[in-house]
């Protein structure tokens, strides 16, 4: 059974939670803990999967909690449910939680997004994804530029000149992120050597996301990573993450675009980790006419999807994020598989036909998402409107 932990400072609010939750008591492992403190001592007499806070509690609030959860405890996942909206206060556990819920919050809902949580927690809990980061000297670390980046986007008063002062701090990232800027990618009219102006023309959300891949990037270069095989994995997440971003709708299009930016982030983490096994998986890829992580489960036991999403759930990133990066290849396997992770699905089929078929045409007809998620998401009438949407997106970048 899974085990779930429910804070709140409010007696008659969890008294709640279990009359609705009642009919979860034969799969899950409910406990019901008045306060941070008392949230504490559960944790310390036992492990839990799954921790659901309150955010204004008095004494320990909702984001010093979480922070010690993923501080002590980085297995288990971390979800905001309240209805306290203070700005500052929910900036505060931007870093520590993965997913945010409105009080009140449906049962259903609560019960689909738990479900999710625990689902991707086993999946990321294998013995062939332990084997390979334990075998991990470095990992690429969490970059705290995004976390400050993220805290002024969320306070609505930051101007440019501001976050350029932010990401100037690491020299190496503002180079990475310079660089990926000037890639015909984005169709800026002139290049630029300034930081302020890549802000100014791309906005806020897509110069965090890109400091985030920056930052990775900027990680890796130089090590046992190949130049050639950075620069088309490089390639394949920018085109990925600006065809997510065009398929995407509404609010999810950031989500989307950060999402598909760091999908393959595992391709990284397995070069680092097993230099040798990563060449011998590209060789026997590419001779077989296969696709990468079913040879990677083969030779090492996991895949890049499955490391990548621990490496992103390590570092605290939104659990849609990590969703979209464990199941890209195979999405059927979410329980509930959300928007943002069928279009990530998709713009990634997409990028892979057009960076392989010889021409544009060629490359919009060979893409082809799963139809069965396509159909289970009730996305399938938007396929027509995508490969449109691709072709725009393509043509944009080869003009630029």
């Amino acid at each position: 059974m899974k085990r779930i932990l429910f804070v709140d400072d409010e007696q008659h609010v969890l008294d709640g939670l279990k009359n609705i939750l009642r009919r979860e008591r034969k799969k899950w492992d409910m406990v019901f803990a008045l306060g941070g403190k008392a949230a504490l001592g559960e944790l310390e007499r036992g492990a839990f999967d799954v921790v659901v806070s309150d955010m204004r509690m008095p004494g320990m609030d909702g984001a010093a909690l979480l922070g010690v959860v993923r501080q002590n405890f980085p297995s288990t996942a971390r979800i905001v449910l309240s209805g306290y909206a203070e700005q500052a206060a929910m900036l505060r556990a931007l870093p520590v939680a993965q997913q945010f819920l409105s009080k009140p919050c449906e049962p259903d809902l609560l019960r689909t997004v738990i479900d999710r949580t625990c689902q991707l927690n086993r999946y990321l809990q294998s013995e062939g994804v332990r084997g390979v980061i334990g075998s991990i000297d470095r990992l690429p670390s969490a970059p705290a530029v995004y976390w400050e980046l993220t805290r002024l986007v969320g306070s609505d008063e930051a101007d440019v000149s501001e976050v350029a002062s932010v990401v100037e701090t690491d020299p190496a990232t503002s180079a990475q992120l310079l660089k990926l800027v000037n890639s015909g990618y984005f169709s800026l009219p002139v290049a630029t050597h300034s930081v302020r102006d890549a802000i100014a023309y791309l906005g806020f959300e897509t110069v965090r996301t890109l400091v985030l891949s920056a930052h990775v990037f900027s990680t890796v270069e130089g090590d046992q990573v190949a130049a050639c095989s950075l620069s088309k994995l490089q390639r394949h997440s920018l085109m990925t993450a600006r065809l997510a971003r065009a398929f995407a709708t509404g609010p999810d299009q950031a989500l989307a675009f950060t999402a598909a930016m760091v999908h393959d982030i595992g391709e990284l983490v397995l070069a680092l980790a097993l230099p040798d096994a990563s060449h011998e998986v590209a060789r026997r890829s590419e001779l077989e006419s296969r696709p990468s992580h079913e040879v990677e489960l083969e030779l090492v036991g996991a895949s890049h999807a499955e490391v990548g999403a621990y490496l992103l759930g390590a570092w605290g990133l939104p659990f849609s994020v990590l969703e979209s990066a464990a199941y890209h290849h195979t999405p059927l396997l979410a329980a509930h598989p959300s928007e943002v992770l069928t279009v990530v699905h998709a713009a990634a089929a997409f990028a892979r036909a057009i960076h392989a078929a010889p021409s544009l045409d060629d490359a919009i007809e060979a893409a082809r998402p799963d139809p069965e998620l396509l159909e289970r998401t009730g996305l399938a009438p938007r396929l027509s409107q995508w490969r449109e949407a691709a072709r725009a997106v393509v043509s944009s970048s080869a003009a630029a």
